[in-house]
């Protein structure tokens, strides 16, 4: 009898339990055929959001890694809506971080900033200084690439103070790489910025800012970031200090000759020992190093840095005389510039695809969780709903079966007074099911800055719509408040089922509103003359509507003490800041 094939289960079961291996591991390619064999078993079985989230990050770096930018991204979005679902804000940044990583490879910078000014959002309401720490830095490094040298600079200076102000015992391991790296960056943004000082004529600023890149580049040994070597073989050959440019690169070198020699990373080894030997006036040698940095970037479709370095190597070709081969590098840049344009806008186009994707699949399945909570607070009410619709009903049906069984004995004006009974109990009845359809609908919250007064008035006018009569207006007394930051629906929806509830309670004349502040919060205060029988039912089903209302929207409602025969309900909403 044959061996029976293992299900599939068990051998999903195992790539969960390899999975902290593969987080830990340097080089993830090594690992692709068990990373895609993950991939297949998650994408085909129902498990759970963290570990579907964890093996989507893992195939987004692998896919970085070798140059596939458009499906890493994909698998990075996906991560990191996984992984927040899930509350591992840990590994949701990280791929927040590669999704950042990948714009800034394929060189779209402003969405990169996007990111960057969203995950920062985050991570400063959580506290998170560590991630803030790295976030910044890799906003530096954004500016870095679109030469905004002044821009970098203020942002590693940011790191460096955030980093000061944390406590001792957090700005070890990870932290203390970063702010070198940021070290680094800001010698090499203060070294390009002093250049273009020099070149404007501005000789002393320019010595400033030599002599300040010099003060705070790191010193170089063998436990130093790749990215801060990468930064300071840069920065000290560009300010003219080759013995410690020389001393770094050996440095590097070591280093580099230690890790699994990936085409990504050989092509940046090329490209910098290039730049090294350009400036320590070895034309000869630069161009063979960018020429080995061409072919390997080539090797890995990375063409997003091809044209500036066969720009650089027709500039070292120019320099050791030989002008044919510069001027045969430099049309090649041109036409890889003209060749790569196309491909970024078609990837970049995707990207965007991918985002308004995730940010759909988002959007709806928040507006399912808040509709399921809506209808979960009627559920709970429906016992006083019951109760609520069913005596208006009943009172109009009693009031109709008198009508028709007594006609012939009514006068003409007690059948009038009788049918507007009718109509009254049926519009109570009416303005509560309009409540809970109200309360009901379906969308999710888009908060917004809106205007208290004016979205007072609209509710008090829509309420007019199908009356007959001209309404009161209403009248707006206190101190002008500063705007709101809501959802306008969902506040249209509570000012008009709170103004029903009043009206219920105190007639159809215009309550009288008074706004003011109460610290952070907006506070509206309703008064009305109540009327005697209806003056303790603030606890409907209408003020238990507007209760979860204002609650969702970071509020409160509550009735106030007021004398005999007066209604009074207070609400409050987060001001905007």
């Amino acid at each position: 009898m044959p061996d029976l094939i293992a299900p599939p289960t068990a051998d999903l079961q195992r790539v969960i339990e390899a999975l902290p291996a593969l987080e830990a591991a340097e080089d993830p390619a090594r690992h692709r055929g068990l990373l895609e064999q993950a991939a297949a078993l998650a994408a085909g079985d129902d498990i759970d959001a963290h570990t579907l989230g964890r093996i989507q990050l893992l195939m987004a770096r692998l896919h970085a890694q070798l140059g596939e930018y458009e499906l890493a991204y994909a698998r990075a979005l996906s991560a990191s809506e996984q992984l927040a679902r899930a509350g591992d804000t840990a590994r949701a940044s990280s791929a927040a971080s590669t999704c950042i990583s990948i714009c800034i490879e394929t060189g779209d910078f402003s969405r990169a900033l996007e990111h960057l000014r969203q995950t920062q959002a985050a991570a400063r309401a959580r506290g998170d200084m560590e991630l803030l720490v790295r976030l910044l830095f890799n906003q530096a490094c954004t500016f870095l690439c679109v030469d905004e040298f002044d821009a970098a600079a203020h942002c590693c200076e940011e790191v460096l103070k955030v980093v000061a102000e944390m406590p001792p015992e957090a700005t070890r391991g990870q932290v203390a790489t970063t702010a070198e790296s940021a070290r680094a960056a800001l010698g090499f943004s203060r070294t390009y910025l002093a250049d273009a000082h020099e070149r404007r004529g501005r000789l002393a600023e320019a010595k400033s800012e030599r002599r300040r890149a010099a003060a705070v580049l790191p010193k170089a040994n063998e436990r130093s970031p790749l990215a801060s070597l990468h930064m300071v073989i840069y920065a000290r050959s560009r300010l003219g200090d080759l013995e410690g440019a020389r001393h770094t690169a050996s440095i590097f070198l070591r280093r580099v000759r230690q890790l699994p020699r990936a085409p990504r990373w050989m092509a940046q080894v090329w490209l910098t020992m290039g730049v090294y030997y350009q400036h320590a006036g070895k034309p000869g040698r630069a161009a063979a190093r960018f020429e080995r940095a061409i072919s390997a970037m080539r090797s890995i479709r990375h063409d997003g840095e091809l044209p500036n370095t066969m720009q650089m190597l027709a500039n070292a070709h120019a320099s050791n005389g030989r002008h044919a081969d510069a001027l045969r590098w430099l049309r090649q840049a041109h036409a890889a510039r003209r060749h790569t344009q196309p491909e970024q806008e078609r990837l970049h186009y995707r990207m965007a695809a991918l985002e308004r994707d995730a940010e759909e699949r988002r959007l709806e399945r928040e507006t399912a969780m808040l509709h399921a909570q809506r209808l979960a607070v009627v559920g709970r009410l429906m016992a006083q709903i019951y109760h609520s619709l069913g005596a208006p009903l009943v009172a109009a049906r009693q009031a109709l079966s008198l009508c028709i069984t007594q006609a012939d004995h009514l006068t003409p004006a007690e059948l009038s007074a009788a049918m507007r009974g009718v109509v009254a109990h049926i519009d109570e009845a009416t303005a509560l099911t309009r409540q809970l359809r109200m309360f009901s609908y379906r969308a999710a919250p888009q908060a917004m800055v809106l205007d208290l007064p004016l979205a007072l008035q609209e509710a008090w006018n829509g309420m007019a719509i199908g009356r007959s009569g001209p309404r009161e207006p209403l009248v707006l007394r206190g101190v002008a408040p500063p705007q709101v930051r809501s959802d306008a629906q969902r506040l249209a929806v509570l000012l008009r089922i709170l103004l029903i509830e009043i009206e219920r309670l105190g007639g159809a004349q215009a309550p009288q509103v008074l706004l003011s502040m109460n610290g952070p919060a907006v506070r509206v205060l309703f008064a009305s003359p109540a009327r005697e029988a209806d003056a303790s039912a603030v606890g409907g089903v209408g003020f238990t509507l507007c209760e979860e209302i204002a609650r969702e929207m970071q509020g409160g409602l509550w009735r106030m003490d007021a004398p005999a025969g007066e209604l009074r309900v207070a609400l409050e909403l987060p001001a905007e800041r």
